[in-house]
């Protein structure tokens, strides 16, 4: 595991004195541990994260919280709601401004957020096996219970058991309502971690999701924060982009909009001290915390290499590649490709020694021997079978093989994945980039053999047919 010292300590360490904003160091002093304590939440979520990719890789997660949102039952729930509150203000003698249900009629205005109570709602039925045909009885009447006040009340007095059920329901409208369930696969598919399958009601792990399931904590978070600024096109509040890094690096973060990520793993917290806008109105600020200057370091420097990786994955997905069929998971060994009547014997050369440089963790520089081959086995097929060269770039060229039936679609598509990534191998090394660029090297080397597999088997078999 990377940073291994992370851990170091049993107890907390005392942490410097908080300075003003604009003058704090934003690197954390060599000397300065990290305790157990701090790591706690940060733990607690990533195993969570870790244990819901799991449940999806393994069996396509929790079925009975895969909800497909029956629209109809959503607008009539609203304006039952709407009815209710309104009755409820006529009766009313007064308005307590603490009251927890004056939430509810902001949530109510919301059309992401009352649609998002709905569907905790239609989960929690769903778990007792209850029919769509029944949910807007039991939703309805939820609505009213809240509303009016009761749902807490009649906990501990004898109900039967459907009271109880709409009694638990009505809880879905309460603000602190949050499911850790329902909220770590919503995580999970924002994140690209994992996608729905509406036919089977089920999620199916994606390659990123993949990866990450097999990273230690550390390197999780990092990965979660580089692909937020992968995906990340624009100034927003959903994801943390480079910006939003280099002003918490740099002692600038706004407490206002903060991404949720970085309150989820404990790597920001606020600072005592203000400053005043423009209109004399005081601006609260966050400061990272020892973790979150580790992580935020380790993401910077990482540059574009962890972002490129990110992209590898992502893109398979958009082309449909399912990254499992290409060995993902398995050990691929280099005989597979040495092999090849395709390959010249230097080419088999720079297998043997890439193969040599990521055993000893060297994935840069194996990656650097790997990337090429790609490419030069696609012109020594086109070469063998006695096609006209289309030109310079893979797409030609692995269209080319695809319309001559020498290449799958999937196979091609992923080629080109491949070998956009070349420029990841060059440039200097950071400290990381062996680690973070280990899932690439497997990928690529397992691709590699998949891809000698499939040539040389259809080239051959061509050339029977012709001869």
């Amino acid at each position: 595991m990377l940073y291994n010292n992370l851990l170091v300590g049993t107890r907390k360490q005392p942490r410097a004195p908080q300075q003003h904003v604009g003058r704090r160091a934003w690197f954390v002093p060599p000397t300065e541990a990290i305790g157990v304590e701090d790591w706690m939440q940060a733990l607690r979520y990533v195993q969570k994260l870790h244990e819901t990719l799991s449940e999806v890789s393994e069996g396509g997660g929790n079925q009975s919280l895969f909800v497909v949102m029956d629209h109809d039952l959503v607008a009539r729930s609203r304006v039952h709601a709407y009815k209710c509150i309104e009755e409820r203000a006529k009766n009313a003698v007064h308005t307590d401004s603490h009251d927890f249900r004056q939430m509810f009629v902001a949530d109510l205005m919301s059309r992401n957020i009352f649609n998002s109570r709905i569907r905790y709602c239609v989960a929690k039925l769903q778990e007792f096996a209850i029919p769509s045909s029944q949910q807007y009885d039991f939703i309805s009447d939820a609505i009213a219970l809240y509303v009016g006040g009761d749902c807490v009340d009649r906990y501990g007095q004898t109900m039967s058991v459907r009271d109880a059920l709409v009694a638990e329901v009505a809880m879905c409208f309460a603000p602190w309502y949050r499911p850790d369930d329902i909220f770590m696969l919503d995580f999970a598919e924002e994140h690209c971690l994992c996608s729905r399958k509406l036919r089977e009601r089920l999620w199916d792990i994606t390659a990123l999701g993949r990866y990450v399931l097999k990273l230690p904590s550390f390197e999780t978070i990092i990965t979660i924060l580089a692909a937020e600024v992968v995906l990340s096109r624009r100034h927003q509040y959903r994801f943390v982009s480079r910006q939003i890094l280099e002003d918490l690096r740099s002692g600038r973060g706004s407490s206002r909009g903060i991404p949720y990520s970085l309150r989820m793993f404990d790597l920001v917290s606020d600072d005592r001290e203000s400053v005043l806008d423009e209109r004399g109105h005081p601006i609260s600020h966050v400061a990272l915390s020892p973790l979150g200057e580790k992580v935020v370091e380790s993401v910077l420097q990482s540059e574009d290499r962890l972002q490129d990786l990110i992209l590898v994955m992502l893109e398979s997905e958009v082309e449909n590649v399912d990254t499992s069929i290409l060995g993902f998971d398995k050990t691929s060994t280099q005989a597979d490709i040495v092999s090849a009547s395709l390959l010249e014997s230097d080419d088999k050369e720079s297998v043997r020694r890439s193969a040599s440089f990521a055993q000893k963790g060297a994935y840069v520089d194996a990656l650097r021997m790997l990337f090429p081959l790609t490419e030069r086995l696609v012109d020594a097929t086109i070469r063998r079978l006695g096609y006209a060269n289309p030109g310079s770039g893979m797409a030609k060229k692995v269209g080319l093989l695809v319309a001559k039936g020498i290449l799958s679609h999937d196979t091609a598509s992923f080629a080109e994945i491949v070998t956009a990534r070349n420029k990841v191998a060059h440039g200097s090394i950071g400290r990381n980039d062996h680690v973070l660029l280990k899932p690439l090297y497997a990928l690529t080397f397992n691709y590699l053999a998949r891809l000698v597999q499939e040539v040389e088997s259809n080239a051959i078999n061509l050339e029977a047919k012709s001869g």
